[in-house]
């Protein structure tokens, strides 16, 4: 019968590769060997040539495989096999993924809200967010990444270079690219005011002009009167 040897490793991380292949003699010259498993796991591969047992397991295969046996066969039908073996895959952190696409324009007076999602294949992991230049006027929520707000006059021109991003518990941060976001005017009222006096005296001069105001800057206004 052939022999068989060799120590596989019994642990592997998350997304790294796996490789084991025994030595196999026979003192048999010529002899050939047919290599067979029991209990392969479902992310490797295996080869009947060799006895390689390679793969690269992801985050969906962390947890163990017992009772992996690798045995060779030769021509006579001889079967040895290695001592059976446990494979751990090892959990590697895996960065969460951030996506949306948030609206670039405000209205002045209209209330602005987007918040982007968020996907993490390590089960229950947390998630923080933080923001860089993030307008005067809004809201930010470090807890779901929310920004959310109505902006005013003051507030009419453009915000430059707002990054989302989120951290999870392993500090593995990503973002969502860089955006601006313009704050639209929306045309606002004039404002008048004035007490006109309600008596003159016959023969006597009257004079009333009432104060204008208009928060856009620039306007023009126009007055007329009714009766």
């Amino acid at each position: 019968a052939p022999v068989i040897i060799g120590t596989p490793a019994t642990t592997v991380a998350e997304d790294s590769s796996y490789s084991f292949i025994p030595t196999v003699s026979d003192v048999d010259a010529g002899d050939t060997q047919t290599f067979s498993i029991n209990i392969k796991p479902t992310w490797a591969t295996f080869s009947t040539s060799t006895g390689g047992l390679t793969g690269t397991p992801t985050n969906a295969d962390v947890g163990i495989t017992s009772g992996i046996i690798i045995s060779v066969t030769d021509a006579a039908n001889a079967t040895v096999s290695l001592t059976a073996f446990t494979i751990t895959v090892v959990n590697t952190n895996d960065a969460p993924v951030i996506s949306g696409t948030p609206a670039t324009t405000a209205v002045e007076d209209a209330a602005y809200s987007f918040t982007p999602t968020v996907s993490d294949v390590d089960a229950g992991d947390t998630q923080t967010f933080s923001i860089s230049n993030k307008p005067t006027w809004a809201t930010f929520s470090t807890s779901t990444g929310g920004l959310t707000g109505t902006p005013v006059q003051a507030d009419i021109g453009t915000t430059s270079g707002i990054v989302i991003s989120v951290a999870d518990a392993a500090n593995a941060t990503v973002s969502l690219a860089a955006f601006n976001l313009t704050v639209s005017n929306t045309n606002d009222a004039p404002v008048i005011i004035g007490t006109p006096a309600t008596t003159v005296a016959e023969d006597s001069s009257y004079s009333f002009i009432p104060t204008v105001s208009d928060v856009d800057a620039g306007d023009t206004q126009t007055f007329s009167i009714n009766i």
